[in-house]
């Protein structure tokens, strides 16, 4: 799964207005492995920065990269632990104040995120599994591989409705657990 975040902001105080940007993402590229990155650009005043008053505002930025490693998950949670690197940017005339234009930072973790159980209601001890595939009410609806007759699609009925799949696999799925397939679907129109 990868997701990107991207916002914008603007503050106004005392007659000065600032902007700032960020871009986030974020890479889960199984169960175990999470990788980010993330970065800002943000308009700060002296009094923002903790150095002497002037009437100028400074641009400083910076760049966040890193990784995360999941184990095993308990009840409610699974562990991690990371790590991450940045660098933060400054103006050249903030050098003195800052010991440098680029300041690098490192940083290790401890992550906790829920588990799919802790969304979907299971008791300890129980397995989540979500079932999800493709069905219709009607053949015609569906978008399957090249080939596919919708006068020969697979079909089950539960509770009086009857539903159709791309094959006799995705139909076996879904006889495992209708209600959770059918709760991705979309509403009938």
């Amino acid at each position: 799964m990868w997701a990107t975040t991207a916002g914008w902001g603007h503050n106004s105080e005392e007659a000065v207005g600032t902007n700032a940007l960020l871009v986030e993402t974020n890479d889960t590229v199984n169960d175990r492995h999470s990788w980010f990155g993330r970065f800002e650009i943000a308009q700060k005043t002296p009094h923002d920065l903790g150095v002497p008053e002037t009437q100028q505002t400074f641009v400083v930025s910076k760049f966040q990269g890193g990784y995360a490693r999941y184990f095993s998950e308990g009840v409610r949670f699974k562990v991690g632990i990371g790590a991450a690197a940045s660098a933060g940017i400054v103006p050249e005339a903030l050098r003195s104040a800052y010991g440098g234009r680029v300041n690098p930072g490192f940083a290790v973790f401890l992550t906790f995120r829920p588990t799919i159980t802790s969304f979907v209601g299971f008791s300890p001890g129980e397995t989540a599994t979500m079932v999800m595939v493709q069905t219709a009410y009607d053949p015609t609806k569906l978008t399957c591989p090249a080939g596919f007759d919708p006068a020969a699609a697979p079909s089950a009925t539960y509770e009086g409705q009857r539903y159709y799949f791309c094959s006799t696999e995705d139909r076996d799925k879904f006889l495992t657990d209708p209600a959770m397939s059918l709760s991705m679907m979309p509403a009938r129109r």
